[in-house]
């Protein structure tokens, strides 16, 4: 059996299936630029089929595999959203950092302006009595 798919690589390597030692399930991968060829011996070839007709043909495999990928979806969404939660917290926390740091600066400004018109209003005074 000939199994052709996508892929990158330039090598050529014989090994067994799933890359178990003691297995007779044995191929030869040759992986060119854009394409991989898997060559199967005959027991690789025999599980292969034997794996097609058990998903093809048996209605409670597709029912629990069905299930599985309802599970990964769910389990992917529900990661992608505590992401996202976690990120959004991250977001707020440093906001509220920034938020904060603009007021302390904004009350050292203001201090500093109330300091700066008591000075000029009392040089006025100063100034203003001289005359």
């Amino acid at each position: 059996m000939i199994l052709i798919q996508t892929g990158f690589g330039l090598s050529i390597k014989q090994r067994h299936m799933f890359g178990q030692k003691e297995s007779n399930r044995k191929m030869v991968a040759i992986k060119m630029p854009f394409v991989c060829i898997y060559w199967l011996n005959k027991h690789a070839t025999a599980y292969w089929y034997e794996c097609a007709r058990a998903a093809f043909n048996d209605p409670s495999w597709f029912i629990e595999n069905h299930h599985a990928v309802r599970q990964a979806k769910r389990k992917a969404t529900l990661t992608k959203m505590k992401a996202f939660q976690q990120a959004w917290e991250e977001h707020r926390a440093r906001y509220q950092k920034d938020m904060e740091k603009l007021e302390d600066e904004n009350q050292l400004l203001k201090k500093k302006l109330s300091e700066a018109v008591r000075d000029i209003e009392a040089f006025r005074r100063i100034c203003g009595d001289k005359k």
